[in-house]
């Protein structure tokens, strides 16, 4: 599915229900996808596997973690959700209606939010230099928070030998 098609899935967020986005992808309202796309919704930010099993476990103890797995999997082929790795860690979900970057600080573990725009020139770069076309929004970027390069940077002054005043 291309991105064109994607954005016209999410033209009119909120009148628009999770099985009218499923059918209008072209995919089968399942009760799993229904159950999985409503708790991404609910959720207003990323959640791993083991997270949305839990919710939707808490509605239908039914459900098996590999139905969770086959949902997700379609909802991504479909184009309503996507997958990132932050860091090296498990991959999250989100609604694929608001692509952005993911910057994960190594210190502390938060992840902060940058809009897709940012990237754009690397990814200008690597089409120019490689002919290389890369889904930015895929990947995390990895760093220190402004918190913690704050608080490092403070501790690494209050370590270091004061110069005393010559008179």
């Amino acid at each position: 599915m291309n991105s064109d098609s994607r954005a016209s899935l999410f033209s009119e967020k909120e009148s628009v229900d999770p099985a009218a986005r499923i059918r209008a992808a072209g995919a089968r309202v399942t009760p799993a996808r229904m159950m999985v796309l409503e708790t991404i919704i609910r959720s207003n930010g990323h959640l791993s596997t083991e997270e949305i099993f839990s919710a939707v476990g808490a509605i239908n103890s039914e459900i098996h973690l590999s139905t969770i797995y086959r949902a997700l999997e379609t909802l991504e082929e479909i184009g309503i959700v996507e997958h990132v790795h932050l860091g090296h860690g498990k991959a999250i979900y989100h609604l694929s209606e608001n692509l952005h970057q993911h910057l994960v600080c190594e210190s502390c573990g938060s992840t902060l939010e940058a809009p897709p725009d940012l990237s754009a020139r690397l990814e200008l770069e690597l089409s120019a230099r490689l002919g290389f076309h890369i889904r930015a929004y895929h990947f995390s970027i990895l760093g220190i928070c402004q918190k913690c390069w704050n608080e490092n940077n403070s501790t690494e002054k209050s370590k270091q030998p004061q110069e005393e005043e010559t008179l």
